[in-house]
């Protein structure tokens, strides 16, 4: 086992995990083909999520030859791997608005809009952790759809899901773990629920197992504190 595997030394698997999924901004560039330029405005216009982590980055090293010795970097910013796909949508959006970057914003939230309206009307069974968002008759709270889509909006504008996502390169994969994150909320009772009947048991596993599929790993600072620790671990814990 080398350091970078071994999770004991968090530092040298934080270096891991986060190289396995995330990239620093030239890395994207790079990727994307485009300039440094190009993918800053893109941001600028929230055409792409924003960095996920910012890192301060800082060593010492301690010998009986030199002594201790210190290095240190400038703060990095790291974007998730999938920002690749936003930006591929953000080209198309580009070129449907004439490369008017504000106006290609507003076309790529519009459509974002429209998706995850469609995505709450057709998964009425999995969203009614999402209080209030349906009528008496399951229709769609207009003002409700507008509160939950505003708050899903600004996390992808921050970088939000490339911190609890698996995979957050499209609506569908990030709708899901939402979806699934607030129904096991509604299950456990935000998690202080002890007892449980049979059925209910059984609904609170089948959506967690759901869910595994869509949250990410975390980073080993992180976990203690994730929503993947309070349902998955915490539910295999209850199993046993």
């Amino acid at each position: 086992m080398s350091l970078l595997t071994n999770k004991n030394y968090k530092t040298f698997a934080m270096v891991k995990y986060l190289s396995d999924n995330y990239y620093i901004i030239e890395e994207l560039a790079s990727k994307a083909n485009m300039s440094v330029t190009k993918i800053k405005q893109l941001l600028e216009f929230n055409l792409i999520p924003n960095y996920t982590y910012r890192i301060c980055c800082s060593i010492s090293e301690s010998s009986v030859l030199l002594g201790t010795l210190f290095a240190e970097d400038e703060d990095i910013d790291l974007y998730h791997k999938s920002t690749l796909s936003w930006i591929e949508k953000a080209k198309v959006a580009l070129i449907a608005r004439n490369n008017n970057f504000l106006e290609a914003s507003t076309y790529l939230k519009d459509q974002m809009k429209q998706k995850y309206y469609d995505l709450f009307l057709t998964h009425k069974l999995i969203s009614f952790g999402f209080n209030d968002l349906y009528d008496k008759k399951q229709n769609i709270n207009a003002n409700k759809f507008e509160e939950y889509f505003n708050k899903i909006y600004q996390a992808w504008c921050n970088g939000t899901y490339g911190i609890c996502n698996k995979n957050p390169s499209d609506e569908l994969s990030i709708f899901y773990k939402e979806a699934y994150q607030n129904l096991l909320n509604s299950l456990t009772e935000s998690n202080t629920k002890t007892e449980y009947l049979p059925e209910e048991y059984l609904q609170v596993v089948n959506a967690t197992k759901q869910y595994d599929h869509y949250v990410s790993e975390f980073t080993p600072l992180s976990f203690a504190n994730s929503s993947r620790h309070k349902f998955i671990d915490n539910m295999l814990l209850l199993e046993n």
